[in-house]
């Protein structure tokens, strides 16, 4: 099997035909740069707060610039200098976590898992698609989705935090490349005139087109009967689209002002002395002009009631109204529409319809009064909260609770449960007189419990007295005969403390969890040593040997601390070095050596290929290039060398 390991920050290799030099580097936020070493491609972006921070590999460098190689714009359009700088220089940088792809630039997978993300700010992922399931990254990106998909090492992944995934109905913004702006390109307005005013009497639409292929639109609409809202292209230079609100002098129907009307007919929008819906009158007023009127409020309960009349005699103009008095009060130019009639189990209080049935207050439970017709009954508890039970209209704790905390046997206490309490107290003999033992109750899973505990100093009103001496392993503690050693908690293990010279000392671990030990006398994450493979697996070629930490549920990452030759270390991983000529660390075709040929970002390794006769597979430099033999070992092939 062939095996060639190629990193993706492999291709920063070219930079080195169009980077600037510059000597005494200080640096400056928004400055990319590389170290001036043609075996260190790997580019960084200096931070608002001058730390530098590694660009992971090519794909996420390119969601953030647009452009090649000779021509790095950045996501605005402009040209983009990458600054080489030396080794001292660099270190003196302090380094920080590294750059993520650009929100809304692109989907994104890594590349242990079928998994598909959208990128929202500061490195959020939301998952759009599974390896079973693709429909929402269909239904929000289109059928072509794959196309903007970039793949990420599994390695970076915890550059990233995973968020809540989306759904079909998520709103997500368009995903654009650098230096693309997602922007209207034009604004029309139906109802625009021609002289530069809105036509206010006309039903319009202003329709915004996108550079996606969408339209937005939006419609003129009446807000109420005299008032228009209507919507207009802005003129400031921008392509946006923005609302403004009319009153119209005549009303406003189906999205316009009513410009004019036949005032030789009286209209009246309600139907007449409809004093519930507000309306406009339009015909001839007392002046012999045209008039629109609407209904209004005179006050809170005043209703004026437009309506139309046939002029007769002395009257001039169709117009008159008339103020009503509203029961339930009037708003918005109607009379609030009162409740005529209640439903089963209602009742009428303040001309509104209520239940015959109210929730009260009561102590750990919920409680409700009914209506008898002319007033509320009393407070009857209906259930209680959980944890208590019902007893006598009242709610008691269904648990058990001892007001000592426990077995104190130098505190009288009271166990509670229910509509049970049973006292600690002390115990006489069989003269009456008292024995020394306490009886004490206390809580169990079971409910109330009591012992009888022997009081050295003697029993009094259900308490032990304090003792003067103890017997051999017991101290004198706050005048009670306390063991000279007792149990304490300690972290991942457990613990204990002594009592010495009139003190507890420290808790000190005795014993500790699986995978934990004891150092300095509490437990700790237990390590080990590790190697780090090529592919974080087992089976992977070694490239550099680290240590492993307990989590506290596994074994965590192997963070390398030593690389082979020809690797370097970055964040506790071994990644190979640029190599611009082929090297082979076993100097040539040595079958009995495993090793390793370099050249680029890539190399391979030596290995017995069960698919090819268990022959060995020997990399070796020809021409400045890694090549691979297959050679037949006459002892067998083992562990990627010949068995001598």
């Amino acid at each position: 099997m062939k095996k060639i390991i190629i990193l993706a920050f492999a291709l920063f290799g070219s930079l080195a035909l169009f980077i600037a030099v510059y000597a005494d580097y200080s640096p400056s936020p928004g400055d990319i740069i590389k170290v001036d070493d043609k075996t260190k491609p790997a580019l960084y972006l200096i931070d608002s707060q001058g730390n530098r921070q590694l660009y992971s590999n090519a794909v996420t460098f390119w969601t953030w610039h647009s452009g090649d190689w000779n021509n790095i714009k950045d996501v605005n359009g402009n040209k983009v200098t990458l600054k080489l700088i030396s080794q001292s220089d660099f270190d003196n940088i302090p380094s920080t976590k590294n750059v993520v792809a650009r929100a809304n630039s692109t989907l994104l997978k890594f590349d242990n898992s079928g998994n598909i993300y959208t990128v929202a700010d500061d490195g959020v992922i939301n998952k759009v698609a599974t390896s079973d399931d693709d429909s929402v990254a269909k239904k929000l990106y289109g059928d072509n989705y794959k196309n903007q998909i970039i793949v990420i090492q599994n390695s970076f992944q915890n550059d990233y935090i995973e968020g809540q995934p989306l759904t079909i109905s998520s709103s997500v913004p368009q995903l654009t490349q650098p230096g693309q702006v997602l922007s209207y390109i034009s604004c029309i307005d139906s109802d625009y005139g021609s002289d530069g005013s809105e036509a206010i009497y006309d039903f319009g639409k202003t329709v915004l087109k996108n550079s996606n292929g969408n339209d937005t639109a939006y419609e003129d609409s009446c807000s109420d009967i005299y008032t228009n809202k209507e919507w207009q292209c802005k003129h400031d230079g921008t392509i946006q689209a923005e609302s403004f609100y009319i009153e119209c002098s005549n009303g406003c129907e189906n999205g316009h002002c009513v410009k004019s009307f036949d005032s030789s007919v009286c209209t009246d929008s309600d139907g007449g002395q409809n004093y519930t819906v507000q309306g406009v009158i339009r015909g001839l007023g007392w002046d012999n002009k045209p008039h629109a009127n609407f209904d209004s409020c005179v006050d809170a309960t005043v209703l004026r009631e437009g309506f139309c009349i046939v002029p007769t005699g002395n009257v001039v103009g169709t117009l008159s109204s008339k103020d009503v008095t509203c029961p339930s009060g009037c708003k918005n130019g109607a009379c609030v529409n009162p409740d005529t009639s209640c439903v089963t189990g209602q009742h009428k209080e303040n001309d509104n319809c209520i239940s015959d049935f109210q929730t009260c207050t009561i102590a750990n439970g919920t409680a409700q009064k009914s209506w008898n017709g002319t007033t509320w009954g009393d407070c009857t508890l209906a259930s209680c909260n959980s944890g208590y039970e019902k007893y006598n209209n009242e709610c008691k704790n269904s648990s058990c609770v001892d007001s000592d905390g426990g077995q104190n046997y130098y505190v009288k206490g009271t166990a509670t449960m229910g509509w049970q309490t049973t006292p600690d107290w002390c115990s006489t003999d069989s003269t009456g007189l008292n024995s020394g033992w306490i009886v004490e109750a206390w809580c169990d899973s079971n409910g109330i419990r009591q012992d009888w505990h022997f009081c050295p100093g003697g029993c009094s009103n259900g308490t032990c007295l304090q003792a003067t001496s103890c017997s051999s392993g017991q101290h004198l503690e706050n005048d009670r005969c306390e063991a000279n050693i007792k149990s304490c908690n300690m972290l991942y293990g457990t613990g204990q403390q002594t009592w010495a010279n009139g003190a507890w000392s420290d808790c000190q671990a005795v014993s500790c969890s699986t995978n934990y030990e004891i150092k300095n006398n509490i437990c700790v994450a237990a390590t080990k040593y590790c190697s780090q493979t090529d592919d974080d697996t087992d089976t992977g070629f070694v490239v550099g040997t680290g240590i492993q930490t307990w989590n506290g549920d596994s074994w965590g990452m192997c963070n390398a601390t030593s690389c082979l030759p020809g690797f370097e270390l970055n964040g506790n991983r071994c990644f190979a070095s640029f190599h611009p000529n082929c090297v082979d660390y076993d100097s040539g075709k040595d079958y009995f050596t495993k090793s390793y040929t370099m050249f680029g970002s890539g190399f391979g390794y030596d290995y017995c290929d069960t698919s090819h006769n268990n022959d060995l597979g020997e990399w070796y430099c020809l021409n400045n290039m890694y090549n691979l033999q297959y050679y037949t070992c006459p002892k067998g092939c083992s562990n990627g060398a010949c068995i001598q």
